[in-house]
C-alpha cells in the first residue's frame, strides 16, 4: 500500500466515524433551520430601520421591538438547535447501524465467496483424484484380465486332462487320488483368479447375479465333503447340521453362494488349530441362514471390521502366522450385500468366531430338469456330429479332441480363422467352437465372416479372457453360447447337447455288480425311495463318509437286505462309485 493510499484510508476513517457523522448532520440541520431565522432577523431589522426613519420620534419603541425580536429568535434558535442535536444523534445511530449491517453483509459475502472458491478447489482436486483412481482401477482391471488370460490357458489344459484322467476306469485308486488332488488344486487356483476378477467387477459395478435352480441339500453335501478331509487332516472336529426345513430346490446364484460358503469354511478351518468347526444351515420365510462357528484364535473387537477389508490380515504374536491373500472375507461381504443378504461377525480373541450369513432364496416347488453329468455319457443317439475346433493353441485343440472323440463326435481342427474359412468350404461342421483371441482375424471377426457367408451353423465362443467374455455377452456376433476357460466338461456336454438337441446315451458297465456278489437284487432288497435318492446324491459327489454312515443306518434299521448292504460296502471300499450309481439306478 502506497503513502497516498494510506493517507486516503486514514482520512476516510476519520470522516466516516460516528463523531464526524454527528457533527456533519448537526451542522447541516442547523444551517437549514437557523439560516431562515437569520434571514428573518435581518429582514425585520431592515424594515424597522426604514419605519423608524419615516416615523421619527418613536425610536425607543422600535428599539424595544427589535430586542423582543432578537430574544424570540434566540429562543427559537436554541429550540431548533436542541431538536437538530436530537435528530442528528438519532440519524447517526441509524446510519451507524446501517453501516454495520452493510459491513456484516459484505463480510458474509466475502466469506461465502472464499468458501465457494475453496469448495471449487476441493471439488477440482476431488475430480482429479477420482480420475486418477478410476485410471488406476481401469489399469488394475486390465492387468487382472490380462494375467488371468495368461493363467487360464495352461490351467484349462491342466484341469481338462485332470478331469479326463480321473474318469479312466483303468486308473488305480492311488493314482486317482493323486489326480483328484491335482484337479482340486487347479480348481482352487481358478477360484482364486475368479475372486480377484470378482472384486474388480464389484468395484466397477459389473458383477451380475444369475439365479438358477439349485439342488440345495446336494450342494451343501458337496461343500461339506470338500472340507471334511481338511478338518480330519488337522485333527479338528467338523460337524454340520442341516435343518429339516431345507427345501430340495432353491433359486439362487450357485457360483456366488458356493464361493461365500467356501470362503467362510476355509477360513474357519485355516484359523483353528484345535477344537471344532460347526456348520449349521436353517431355512425359514424364504431365507437361508448359514452359521459357521469355530473354536479358533478369534478376532479382537477393534480388528473385526478390518478383516473385511481387501488384503487385510489380522496378526497376533500369540498365534502362528497363517498365509493367505486377505480377499476371502472381502469377497464374502461384497457378494452377500450384492445378493441382498447380510453378514455378521461375533468373536472374542482366543475363544473363536461365529459368522452368520442370511440370504433370501426362494424355494422351487416344481424344478426343471437339472444339469447332466458327463461321467456316465458314452455317446449320443442319431447321426454322427462333426465339430470344428478353431484355436491357435495346439494343446487346447488336442484336449478338446480327447474329450469329444470318445463320446462319438468327429473333430476337425483349424489353427487360425483363414484355415477355418477354407475348411468350411470343403465340408460344413455341425458346430463351430471358436477361440476368441487368435492372431490376425480373431474369433469374433471369424463368426461374423461365417454369418456373412450364409453359414447358419451354431457357434460356441471359448476364451480365457474375462473382458472378452463381457464384450461377447453384450454384443451379437451370431454366437449361440460362450464358455470361459478352464472348461468344465460336464457343462460343456450340457451346452453341446442343448444346442445340437442331442439325446445322450449312458454307459452300462459290465461290472455294475461286483464279482464278490453277482446276485441280482429285487425290489424288496432295496431301501425306500427317499433313502435311494439320498445315497444317489452322495455317490454323485463321492461323499465316502456320508455313504458309510448312511449304509450303517440302513443296516441298523433293517431298511435293506443284508446282501444289498454287504454289496454297497464292498463297492464303497473299492471306491467304485460308477457301479454304485448303476446299482441304485436299477
Amino acid at each position: 500500500m502506497t503513502f497516498n493510499q494510506t493517507c486516503s484510508r486514514r482520512w476516510y476513517e476519520r470522516f466516516n466515524s460516528k463523531v464526524s457523522i454527528l457533527f456533519g448532520v448537526l451542522i447541516f440541520l442547523l444551517f437549514t433551520m437557523i439560516a431562515p431565522l437569520v434571514l428573518i432577523y435581518f429582514t425585520a431589522s431592515y424594515e424597522l430601520s426604514v419605519e423608524s426613519v419615516i416615523t421619527a420620534g418613536v425610536g425607543n419603541s422600535i428599539g424595544f421591538d427589535k430586542k423582543i425580536l432578537q430574544q424570540s429568535l434566540w429562543q427559537a434558535s436554541l429550540l431548533l438547535f436542541f431538536i437538530a442535536a436530537v435528530f442528528s444523534w438519532f440519524a447517526t445511530l441509524v446510519f451507524d447501524r446501517y453501516r454495520r449491517v452493510q459491513q456484516m453483509q459484505h463480510h458474509q459475502v466475502q466469506s461465502l465467496k472464499a468458501e465457494i472458491a475453496a469448495l471449487s478447489e476441493a471439488d477440482k482436486a476431488l475430480q482429479e483424484a477420482k480420475q486418477i483412481a478410476e485410471s488406476a482401477n481401469q489399469a488394475k482391471s486390465r492387468y487382472l484380465s490380462g494375467i488371468s488370460h495368461e493363467l487360464r490357458s495352461p490351467l484349462n489344459s491342466l484341469l481338462g486332462y485332470a478331469q479326463l484322467i480321473e474318469k479312466d476306469h483303468q486308473l488305480s485308486d492311488k493314482n486317482r487320488d493323486s489326480v483328484r488332488i491335482i484337479r482340486r488344486s487347479g480348481e482352487y487356483l481358478a477360484d482364486l483368479i475368479e475372486g480377484l476378477l470378482d472384486i474388480s467387477k464389484i468395484e466397477a459395478g459389473r458383477l451380475e447375479i444369475l439365479p438358477t435352480e439349485v439342488q440345495f441339500p446336494a450342494l451343501l453335501e458337496q461343500i461339506v465333503s470338500m472340507f471334511q478331509l481338511q478338518a480330519d487332516k488337522k485333527g479338528i472336529e467338523f460337524s454340520y447340521n442341516f435343518s429339516h426345513r431345507l427345501p430340495e430346490y432353491v433359486r439362487v446364484d450357485e457360483k456366488q453362494l458356493r464361493q461365500i460358503l467356501i470362503n467362510l469354511l476355509s477360513n474357519a478351518i485355516k484359523f483353528t488349530a484345535e477344537g471344532y468347526v460347526c456348520f449349521n444351515v436353517d431355512y425359514k420365510s424364504e431365507t437361508a441362514i448359514f452359521t459357521v462357528e469355530d473354536s479358533g484364535r478369534g478376532i479382537a473387537e477393534e480388528d473385526q471390521e478390518r478383516v473385511f477389508s481387501p488384503f487385510e490380515q489380522v496378526h497376533n504374536q500369540n498365534f502362528s502366522y497363517v498365509p493367505g491373500t486377505g480377499l476371502g472375507l472381502t469377497i464374502t461381504r461384497l457378494l452377500t450385500e450384492i445378493m441382498g443378504g447380510d453378514i455378521t461377525l461375533t468373536s472374542e480373541l482366543g475363544k473363536g468366531s461365529v459368522f452368520r450369513v442370511q440370504l433370501l432364496m426362494g424355494s422351487v416347488i416344481e424344478p426343471k430338469l437339472m444339469s447332466i453329468s458327463e461321467k456316465d455319457i458314452e455317446g449320443y443317439h442319431g447321426d454322427k456330429k462333426l465339430l470344428m475346433v478353431v484355436d491357435d493353441d495346439p494343446i487346447h485343440r488336442q484336449m478338446m479332441r480327447n474329450i469329444l472323440e470318445p463320446r462319438g463326435f468327429t473333430i476337425t481342427e483349424a489353427d487360425n480363422a483363414m484355415a477355418c474359412l477354407a475348411l468350411s468350404e470343403q465340408y460344413l461342421p455341425d458346430l463351430f467352437m471358436l477361440d476368441v483371441s487368435m492372431p490376425g482375424m480373431n474369433g469374433l471377426e471369424l463368426a461374423r465372416a461365417l454369418r456373412d457367408k450364409g453359414i447358419k451353423k451354431p457357434i460356441i465362443f471359448i476364451s480365457a479372457n474375462v473382458r472378452e467374455g463381457e464384450a461377447v455377452q453384450h454384443e451379437d456376433y451370431g454366437q449361440d453360447d460362450y464358455l470361459l476357460k478352464p472348461i468344465n466338461i460336464g457343462y460343456l456336454f450340457e451346452r453341446i447337447g442343448a444346442i445340437l438337441n442331442l439325446e445322450w446315451r449312458y454307459a452300462k458297465s459290465a461290472t455294475a455288480l461286483s464279482s464278490i456278489d453277482a446276485a441280482v437284487f429285487v425290489d424288496k432288497d432295496y431301501p425306500p425311495l427317499s433313502d435311494i435318492l439320498t445315497l444317489k446324491r452322495m455317490v454323485d459327489i463321492e461323499y465316502e463318509q456320508g455313504l458309510a454312515e448312511k449304509i450303517n443306518r440302513l443296516e441298523e434299521l433293517t431298511l435293506a437286505s443284508p446282501g444289498f448292504i454287504r454289496h454297497m460296502r464292498d463297492l464303497l471300499v473299492r471306491r467304485q462309485f460308477t457301479e454304485m450309481s448303476h446299482l441304485l439306478d436299477r
